[in-house]
């Protein structure tokens, strides 16, 4: 009786792990998390270079933004003594923020994945990577998803200064979406040819 129990037990699993829903749900969160990605991410977050870099990249787009008011405000703000339309000032403040962070994006961006590869071969731990059951695609994949990741976290920290800009008006939320997929998807494109570039070197 306990054999036959044992037997239906594991035809039960059998069939659930022949299910395809199963397999397809766990072939998402291997992709979700791949390996290569998890440990680009905690060599980068557990080093001091992405902090630095992240924290210098705030504090210049404070920086920015701080001069972007006093520009907007002396240009347009006071008028003959008086309160010009704040709205005119968020929105000129806002394209400046938009300039600084396509600025960032080309500057900086491209160098979260320029030596990704060409640095495997260059500490020598390229010819391991290989011989791991991963595919090229998904290192591919592991070394493109952390360069956006963290280019994701630096874009997300800057919404709280991006915040000012709706105090004054002139600017939707639509418009800061518009702005946030343009940015991602700009990303992806250089991180692609930084890829490729480092690749190839």
């Amino acid at each position: 009786g306990s054999l036959h129990e044992a037997d239906e037990g594991r035809g039960l699993v059998s069939e659930t792990a022949r299910d395809p829903l199963v397999v397809r749900l766990a072939g998402a969160l291997e992709r979700a998390f791949n390996p290569i990605m998890v440990k680009e991410l905690r060599a980068s977050f557990r080093g001091g270079r992405f902090a630095v870099i992240h924290i210098s990249i705030l504090c210049l787009f404070g920086a920015g933004l701080l001069l972007a008011l006093a520009a907007a405000y002396n240009f347009d703000g006071v008028r003959h003594g008086r309160l010009g339309d704040p709205s005119k000032i968020g929105s000129q403040v806002y394209a400046i923020i938009q300039m600084l962070q396509t600025a960032f994006v080309f500057l900086v961006v491209p160098g979260l994945a320029a030596t990704s590869i060409s640095s495997e071969r260059e500490s020598q731990t390229f010819d391991m990577l290989v011989t791991t059951t991963m595919s090229a695609r998904q290192i591919i994949w592991g070394k493109f998803s952390a360069a956006m990741m963290q280019t994701f976290v630096v874009l997300v920290s800057m919404l709280p200064l991006l915040g000012i800009c709706f105090l004054f008006g002139g600017v939707t939320i639509h418009q800061l979406l518009a702005n946030y997929v343009f940015l991602l998807l700009l990303s992806a494109l250089l991180i692609s040819l930084s890829l490729s570039t480092s690749a190839g070197a």
